[in-house]
């Protein structure tokens, strides 16, 4: 935060002849809204990512930005049952930098992750998917990125956090599919 206070008045146009960098301000905005989302203060993320958002070259009404928002899961959905997955990558990556705010709903997260694990890049899928689990508590994503998760443990070979993902899995109490799956295959079923 300290670092991010001294770099804004850097971004800032200059007093000598007022030129304006936005697109350097935006980045800085973004910036910190990553880090706080990474380092767990979500809550605070927005403030940031707000602001970027703001400096967009153009500004997206409300109603526009709902109606994007909205359209992307479907998208996606319809790119990873169609197995176009670098079509799904793009996608996710477009909400990500277009809506950035977006971000602490968890929702483009567990997208990013999601797509990332189906391409076979776990390793890729796994910061964005633990970041999902616990933006995403409550949401009709929740079940599913805790098992994304878990998948992702497996693909890396660490059984043990895999088993862990699981087990707060079924503890969450999220009836369903991924449930079950959690169930069978802690043996439980």
């Amino acid at each position: 935060a300290a670092l991010y206070k001294e770099a804004e008045p850097l971004a800032r146009p200059d007093k000598q002849n007022q030129s304006a960098k936005p697109a350097a301000l935006e980045d800085l905005h973004r910036a910190m809204g990553d880090a706080l989302v990474a380092s767990g203060a979500a809550e605070k993320a927005a403030a940031p990512y707000r602001q970027a958002e703001a400096l967009a070259e153009t500004p997206i009404p409300p109603a526009v930005r709902a109606a994007k928002i909205g359209a992307y899961p479907e998208n996606l959905s319809q790119q990873v049952s169609g197995k176009n997955l670098d079509e799904a990558a793009a996608v996710v990556r477009e909400w990500i930098d277009e809506f950035p705010a977006d971000q602490v709903r968890g929702n483009s997260l567990f997208w990013l992750g999601k797509v990332e694990l189906a391409r076979g890049k776990a390793a890729a899928a796994l910061r964005p998917l633990a970041l999902a689990v616990t933006l995403t508590e409550g949401s009709d994503v929740e079940a599913e990125a805790r098992w994304l998760l878990a998948e992702t443990y497996h693909a890396l070979g660490d059984g043990a956090k895999q088993r862990q993902t699981l087990e707060a899995l079924v503890a969450a109490g999220i009836a369903g599919p991924y449930r079950d799956k959690a169930l069978a295959a802690l043996g439980r079923k």
